[in-house]
């Protein structure tokens, strides 16, 4: 296929914007911007993804149906696209050109001109049918190749040309995924392209290191006639080129884009949508995309709302040591499961507490609400009093110990922790080397950890749990210990929903086969996790 330099401008804001809102917009809000695209002069609007049914509920755009796209005041003139996930529809049994026929109407019946095939380095050597049967029902074709960035050139050649080999698409463009691309690496990749391709080019630019205009103005220097961008930028993670940004910087080559169409959508309504979830350019994205993170991660941690800043600073230091360009949600989860392989520590834990009550100490805002009077009913119940982690609002005289399994707080409180005088119980063989190395000096009772979902069990030298929560871990050497009784302070709880109130019902549940914790554990402090409540006051 020729070259050609007349420019395309491609909106994506619905299908890239999904991740955020689940695919669904309101009706209204679609209808003012498929107006406002199609004054600004935009060529196309990708409105969505095509998908086979999933489970779950998904919003129309997740699927942008023929039914569906037919209700839509679409302008006359602006023209529709759709993308599909090659992996998608490599997986179905009959084949690609089969998954392709399920999903797609011929062009002449559809409201859709334009298919974009998103496809890894590893598939888009397989995607030849898929691009021959959309082409040979009408459609023009697109094909995205992502994480282009950091590939090798002679890699890059190799997958573009087994796709040449078996069909032509109508552009090719490279996505910058992960979002670490410069100019430098946004003409490196150009240049690899164009060694077998001579066709249109298009760029998908994201905005991790805040360079997505630049890079995508980059690209139209070097003869990328296809450029993508969404209103407000929005689009997973740290987002990408702000059409309002994009257009305002083509009008001088090309006045037939008029950007101020897009301000009041831009200002008003995304601008509301951006405060709400929060996409765009941070520190983190920007580490993300230094350190070949896939930028899924940083969204998936901003929303759990579950870790600490110095927390999320360590699980993306753990992450940049792993191969993380590729989003695997249950990443985290895995990894911890392999740092808490041992259940089996040096020390044994039986009767070590045996016939004594033993307080557990929580950094819920009771604890610090109630501090004083905590104190008053650990000195009354002659209890032995043990931390989770370390806290500052806890006298130190009055501090038997120290519990801990989280090897972030341990490394980021590694003064805390060094100048403590009690003993610390935590899994020594579980912990890495450096906070092996901050706990060098300190008194340690070695009860082991090993995590396997769905099981907790307890032993004389450690215990197998379904999380790794230092609270149950504390219950569990507390149990093994054979204490009279087990008082929790501070063990607030969290709102319904927040993945750590699931991960301690899920372990208070399993606890129940192992012990009667309506009658051995009482909270003395309020909470919100199904346990007898008492009182710091009962007398």
């Amino acid at each position: 296929m020729s070259q050609t330099n007349t420019l395309t401008v491609l909106d994506c804001t619905l299908r890239d914007g999904g991740y955020y809102t689940n695919w669904d917009f309101s009706p209204a809000l679609v209808s003012r911007y498929l107006r406002a695209a199609h004054q600004a002069g935009i060529d196309y609007v990708e409105v969505g993804l095509r998908n086979f049914a999933k489970e779950g509920f998904h919003g129309p755009f997740a699927y942008s149906t023929e039914d569906y796209l037919a209700t839509l005041d679409t302008p006359a003139g602006l023209k529709l696209g759709v993308m599909v996930d090659a992996k998608n529809l490599l997986a179905v049994p009959e084949g690609p050109v089969d998954a392709v026929k399920a999903l797609f109407l011929t062009a002449s019946e559809s409201q859709v001109c334009l298919v974009r095939v998103a496809a890894h380095f590893n598939e888009i050597a397989a995607c030849g049918p898929i691009i021959n049967a959309l082409k040979a029902l009408g459609y023009e074709v697109g094909v995205n190749l992502m994480q282009a960035g950091g590939k090798a050139a002679a890699l890059i050649v190799e997958r573009v040309s087994a796709l040449l080999a078996q069909a032509e698409p109508d552009v090719l463009y490279f996505a910058d995924s992960l979002g670490n691309m410069d100019a430098i690496e946004v003409e490196r990749i150009y240049n690899a392209f164009r060694t077998c391709w001579q066709g249109s080019m298009g760029i998908h630019t994201h905005n991790n290191r805040g360079l997505a205009i630049a890079n995508s103005l980059r690209a139209r220097e070097l003869g990328v006639t296809w450029l993508d961008a969404t209103v407000q930028g929005m689009g997973r993670g740290a987002g990408n080129a702000e059409m309002e940004l994009l257009l305002t910087e083509l009008a001088a080559e090309e006045p037939r884009y008029h950007a101020e169409a897009l301000y009041p959508l831009a200002m008003e309504d995304f601008d509301a949508l951006k405060r709400q979830h929060r996409w765009g350019p941070s520190l983190l994205y920007y580490f993300a995309a230094k350190h070949n993170i896939h930028p899924s991660y940083v969204q998936e941690l901003l929303a759990e709302d579950r870790y600490s800043t110095q927390e999320i600073i360590a699980l993306f230091r753990h992450l940049a040591e792993l191969e993380s360009s590729h989003f695997d949600k249950d990443l985290f989860g895995s990894a911890m499961r392999q740092q808490y392989a041992q259940s089996k520590g040096s020390w044994d834990a039986s009767d070590w507490c045996r016939d004594r009550p033993v307080l557990f100490i929580a950094a819920g805002p009771t604890s610090k609400q109630y501090a004083r009077d905590i104190v008053t009913f650990a000195r009354r119940k002659k209890a032995i009093v043990l931390t989770i982690n370390t806290l500052a609002h806890i006298a130190d005289d009055v501090i038997d110990g120290v519990v801990s399994v989280d090897h972030n707080r341990i490394r980021f409180e590694a003064q805390a922790f060094a100048k403590l005088t009690q003993p610390i119980y935590v899994p020594v063989a579980s912990l890495p080397e450096d906070c092996s190395a901050e706990l060098a000096n300190q008194t340690l009772r070695d009860f082991g950890l090993h995590i396997d979902t769905g099981t907790l069990g307890i032993s004389a030298h450690g215990c197998t749990l379904p999380h790794p929560l230092s609270a149950i871990y504390g219950i569990a050497l507390a149990l093994q210990g054979g204490a009279a009784h087990i008082y929790l302070a501070g063990f607030d709880g969290y709102e319904a929903g927040d993945s750590r109130q699931t991960e301690m019902l899920d372990s208070l549940e399993l606890l129940r086969d192992h012990c009667d914790i309506e009658r051995r554990i009482t909270a003395v402090t309020p909470t919100t996790y199904p346990l007898s409540q008492g009182s710091l006051y009962a007398p």
